[in-house]
């Protein structure tokens, strides 16, 4: 991202510089896009289709908000492009404000400084709220999870114990017409607690197969990776250049939807070179990792995973972005193209209300494949 901003910089066309801004926020955007409907639309279906899967609904509802007042906050810089004077009328109405000269306020004589100015501000409290976010996930309510299982599972040991009491009534007063029917039924019982604890070890196997490394491993292992595809990146620009326009795909669509896809693991690198941004969106081992955590029920992670890497998108990375080109002096605000925070924001309001009732099925996965194969159609066709 530091260096797609840094190259924009180097152009003193401004017309070519807002260009490649819209492909840096068609790249942003498309993330988010990404991670809360294709990566959570898989996580949905992954568990079959004959049950539903249940999760934590204060946890991810915190994220889902978060996912919300990002979309309003990109629609604020809205009224002031290519504006210095902002009126009451417009803020009000014309009813109770005529537009009149009087009832105008010069906010900057300089061209857009309005919009960068709101745009600033509005980057610096996004980045603060994620950081209250951290603060809550990590710190705060770090055990919401871990109190629910618990009342959970006080409640099914009190009804257990009831049905023992109960059964050992009966079996007090009916001891030989029953005594048959117990002894197959301990048996069933047993024969299902001996699967149960057998799919138990299998997952904690393959849980302990999974590759561990230490903190210096990781962080060395990032910084190769970090180095390897800013290399490999200039090779990805000079192919998807022709492909773009000897195809005919725009370049909203390959920000947006066709990169976000195939990106990597672990961060978003913007590399900039003619007229084209690549943004590795991180979903393609956190998509494979979501639907291996929803299909062993551990439904929590995989929507920490997909509605979690969304919300660091939309508070953390935008805003990052906003206050870099505030520093490289580069216009780079929330003024996002309107036609996709339209789409932003009724999919915030679409997943909130599928999160709401803390459990999931294949027909809520659906419905979120559905509506990104639409967004991508719509995208297709848009005429920037």
């Amino acid at each position: 991202m530091i260096l797609a901003l840094v190259k924009a910089k180097s152009f003193d066309d401004p017309d070519q510089r807002k260009t490649l801004i819209n492909v840096v926020q068609f790249s942003l955007i498309g993330s988010i896009f990404s991670n809360s409907l294709l990566v959570l639309g898989c996580a949905f279906l992954a568990p079959g289709f004959k049950k539903d899967s249940h999760f934590n609904v204060q946890a991810t509802s915190a994220n889902v908000s978060l996912l919300m007042l990002a979309s309003f906050v990109m629609i604020l810089p809205a009224p002031y492009e290519g504006k210095s004077l902002i009126c009451l009328s417009t803020l009000f109405g014309t009813f109770f404000f005529p537009p009149t000269p009087m009832l105008c306020f010069c906010l900057n004589k300089k061209k857009g400084s309005s919009e960068l100015a709101v745009s600033r501000a509005a980057a610096i409290l996004l980045l603060i709220m994620y950081s209250c976010l951290l603060v809550f996930v990590l710190f705060t309510h770090k055990d919401i999870g871990e109190n629910k299982e618990l009342v959970g599972a006080m409640i099914l040991h009190e009804i257990h114990s009831d049905g023992q009491q109960g059964d050992e009534h009966e079996h007090d007063h009916e001891h030989d017409h029953d005594h048959d029917h117990n002894h197959d039924h301990e048996h069933e019982n047993e024969h299902q607690h001996s699967k149960e604890k057998d799919e138990e070890v299998g997952h904690a196997e393959e849980d302990d197969d999974e590759l561990k490394m230490s903190m210096f491993g990781s962080m060395a292992l990032l910084l190769s990776t970090t180095i390897l595809v800013a290399v490999l990146s200039e090779f990805l620009v000079a192919a998807i250049e022709p492909m773009s326009s000897n195809a005919g795909i725009k370049e909203a669509f390959v920000g947006m939807i066709l990169l976000p896809i195939i990106g990597n693991c672990f961060f978003r690198v913007f590399v900039l070179y003619v007229n084209i941004v690549v943004s590795f969106g991180g979903n393609a081992v956190e998509h494979i990792t979501a639907i291996r955590m929803a299909r062993k029920g551990k439904m929590d992670i995989a929507l920490s995973i997909a509605i979690g890497s969304a919300t660091q998108v939309a508070m953390f990375v935008v805003a990052l972005a906003v206050i870099v080109g505030w520093i490289l002096d580069i216009p780079m605000t929330l003024d996002f193209p309107q036609f996709e925070v339209q789409m932003f924001i009724y999919t915030s309001i679409i997943i909130f209300a599928l999160i709401s009732d803390g459990s999931s099925n294949w027909l809520e996965g659906a419905m979120l494949l559905c509506l990104y194969v639409m967004i991508a159609i719509a995208v297709w066709h848009q005429e920037i």
